[in-house]
């Protein structure tokens, strides 16, 4: 049974390619270490959930301060 994600948790969830990207990155930042793929992975993983969730929350920071400027405009 496919499980559905809802709209929020799709924005914050990294796709497999750059999960996959800067995994290969972290492999290669730490000399290529044979064993920790999945260490890599869950560490590239967290990196970029973090930061798409920093870009969406401040995204949202912004909205609604342009909406209370307009309110005190009014």
């Amino acid at each position: 049974m496919a499980r559905e994600l809802s709209e929020s948790q799709q924005q914050t969830q990294p796709a497999h390619d750059e999960i996959a990207r800067r995994a290969y990155e972290i492999f290669l930042e730490q000399g290529c270490p044979n064993g920790h793929d999945v260490d890599h992975w869950l560490q590239a993983e967290a990196q970029l959930s973090s930061t798409q969730r920093q870009q969406s929350g401040s995204g949202r920071s912004q909205k609604s301060g342009t909406r209370q400027s307009q309110r005190k405009a009014a």
